[in-house]
């Protein structure tokens, strides 16, 4: 069975206020900050300090320390998940072979289909409905995609600090779902 819904609004529902947004810039739909969505979820601080740092991009990867201090030679400065490219937060995180799996494979288990997002702030602003549309189910949701970044920030920093070789994607998106779910469910 077919639905109307209106995407400018969480409700789904059609609004003159967000028309007249959409049509003041010019088609162009606007992302709404992630900040609260952050901050009221049931993770621990350490992992929704992480995520905050995700959403406005200001996590100490290479390409930001490399660009506050240029005489600093850090060697090497590719992804240290992929080996390929240069690292920088929406490449860690979304851009990259690994993460490309876990997000893949996540959003398989819970039967969305995506597209991969041009940032991480897109990707924590879009209201994806994957797991139903009540409180405990956003809780998840939100728990889950931290629990996704928090393990993609421990297996890169293994890889830097620990000459670590790494575990498949398969692997970490298992070890973010039990997260996921013991933080989502308040244990």
């Amino acid at each position: 069975m077919d639905n109307r819904r209106w995407n400018l609004e969480a409700s789904g529902l059609f609004t003159c206020k967000s028309y007249r947004s959409l049509l003041s810039n010019n088609g162009i739909v606007h992302y709404y900050p992630p900040y609260s969505q952050i901050w009221k979820s049931k993770a621990p601080p350490k992992v929704k300090i992480l995520v905050w740092l995700v959403a406005t991009g200001s996590l100490n990867t290479c390409d930001k320390i490399q660009r506050r201090n240029p005489q600093m030679c850090l060697s090497p400065h590719w992804c240290s998940l992929c080996k390929t490219k240069e690292e920088s937060v929406n490449h860690i995180f979304l851009h990259c072979s690994y993460s490309i799996q876990l997000w893949w494979k996540l959003f398989q288990e819970v039967k969305v289909s995506w597209v991969i997002p041009k940032g991480c702030f897109e990707l924590l602003s879009t209201n994806f409905k994957a797991l139903g549309k009540g409180k405990k189910s956003k809780a998840l949701w939100g728990c889950l995609v931290s629990a996704i970044f928090w393990n993609i920030w421990l297996e890169r920093n293994k890889r830097i600090f620990e000459d670590y070789t790494g575990v498949g994607a398969r692997s970490t998106l298992g070890e973010s779902k039990i997260l996921g779910i013991f933080l989502g469910f308040g244990y």
